[in-house]
């Protein structure tokens, strides 16, 4: 859940350095795609990890609520038999700067 602007952490007075993530599913999806030059379906997906293909469609657009860890670890394995894929690969940290500014880096 993305934090207000003004946000302030209750326990240290003032705005948390990391405020939302950003779930990169589909980076990584098009990621596999370049790689093997092969379209990559959700369907595709879910048959591999079990994940069903509803819940993919809200990772890749970015609307789940939760992050649940056999989702995660079923990512993490999957997306590893192309590259290696991290933790921080799969859902990024976001600065309140780089929500104000887009800039990522």
């Amino acid at each position: 859940m993305t934090q207000p602007t003004n946000y302030t952490d209750p326990h240290h007075g003032e705005t948390p350095p990391y405020v939302d993530v950003e779930i990169a599913i589909a980076s990584l999806i098009e990621r596999v795609e370049l790689q093997t030059g092969v379209r990559l379906t959700q369907l595709d997906i879910s048959d591999a990890t079990g994940i069903p293909q509803g819940t993919i469609s809200k990772w890749v657009n970015g609307t789940i609520t939760r992050l649940d860890k056999h989702i995660l670890v079923a990512f993490l394995n999957y997306f590893n038999r192309y590259f290696e894929c991290r933790l921080d690969d799969l859902v990024v940290p976001r600065k309140q700067q780089e929500l104000e500014t887009g800039d990522a880096s």
